[in-house]
């Protein structure tokens, strides 16, 4: 029943989670909270959004580890295989433009550390490096992360295989997240570790029919207290942590409250069919993931500055940026899908409707 519940979930989940993503990056702008719209505007970035990328980690542990009962080389070599073509490939394509820029720009010994550099492997060394380094389509960050948790599962597998054990672990890995005891490395971040853990645990240990029966029962009750909580979180994050989001332990902990209100949340609702909206526009998720940046460098980062609204503006201009990144991207991987099928394929990890 368990994994029934989750099957579900996942497939209705997926789309909104991407959603989540681009609302994310579409404006890159931190203004005061002293108006309403400026505050709604982060609530929704630096708050309810941000629980989107550590439930995509916890969806593809739960995946990973999903038929991992007896975890073997065999089933660890055909898994990672898997993921050279649907994680690796697409990093290293749609980070290709940061080696004609390296090109035209550096040269000498300059030329291969700024590639590192853009292809999120090396940090820029400064007072604006970002740490842990990011790649030049920067949220592929994930997918670089991903592939490095695949890499390591054995780890994970051993340290998520004793339940009692594997509970010390996550608590512990949820402590170092919300207090950043753990500095981010390239691939190994306290998100990746945490949420793919979490996957890998609801995988390894499902919940019984009892409980989960027990759980959803009284679901109106947990999930009000869960989402009491995390709007209490992120308004407390919102006002005290600008305009660094990951200095004190309240972002931290707002994101494991969404990710258990959001969970919950969509494991409560009714069972979906495939010709749901979310899951009929699911197929296009990982495309959106990859592809949604470029829209924003090159169409709502300029027009942004063109326009430079604030107040309701800026939460208009926002709301509007996130549907049309969204639909541009959905029409573009219809057409890829539909007259470039094999480039689509690849660039979408294998997962391209044919």
């Amino acid at each position: 029943m368990f994994k029934n519940v989750m099957s579900d979930t996942i497939r209705l989940i997926r789309f909104p989670l991407i959603v989540l993503v681009v609302a994310i990056h579409v404006v890159q702008i931190y203004p005061d909270p002293l108006d309403t719209c400026s505050f709604i505007y982060l609530m929704i970035k630096n708050g309810i959004a941000r629980c989107a990328v550590p439930l995509f980690f916890l969806i593809s542990g739960y995946l990973f580890f999903i038929k991992a009962d007896n975890f073997s080389f065999k089933y660890y070599n055909r898994n990672v295989k898997k993921r050279v073509n649907s994680l690796l490939v697409p990093y290293l394509l749609w980070n290709l433009p940061i080696v004609f820029f390296c090109l035209k720009n550096s040269l000498g010994k300059d030329f291969f550390y700024q590639l590192g550099c853009g292809m999120g492997i090396l940090p820029l060394v400064g007072p604006n490096s970002f740490e842990p380094p990011v790649p030049f389509d920067s949220p592929m960050w994930y997918v670089r992360d991903l592939f490095v948790m695949a890499i390591i599962s054995p780890l994970i597998y051993v340290a998520m295989r004793r339940r009692i054990i594997a509970c010390i672990i996550i608590i512990l890995l949820s402590i170092s997240m919300c207090m950043q005891l753990m500095p981010d490395f390239c691939g190994l971040s306290n998100t990746s570790l945490l949420f793919f853990s979490v996957g890998a645990f609801l995988a390894l240990h499902p919940l019984s029919d009892v409980t989960l029966i027990r759980l959803l029962h009284y679901k109106g009750y947990i999930l009000g207290l869960l989402v009491a909580v995390w709007l209490l979180l992120v308004w407390i994050d919102v006002l005290y942590s600008l305009p660094d989001i990951y200095s004190i332990p309240w972002h931290g902990l707002q994101i494991i409250f969404g990710c258990c209100s959001v969970l919950l949340g969509f494991a409560s609702l009714e069972r979906c069919s495939d010709t749901a909206l979310s899951v009929r526009l699911s197929s296009s998720t990982f495309f959106i993931y990859c592809a949604h940046y470029y829209f924003c460098i090159y169409f709502t980062f300029p027009l942004y500055r063109s326009i430079a609204p604030f107040g309701a503006g800026l939460l208009a201009f926002y709301i509007i940026s996130i549907m049309l990144v969204v639909m541009l991207c959905i029409i573009l991987s219809r057409l890829g899908n539909r007259y470039l099928p094999a480039i689509m394929n690849i660039l979408s990890g294998n997962r391209a409707k044919q």
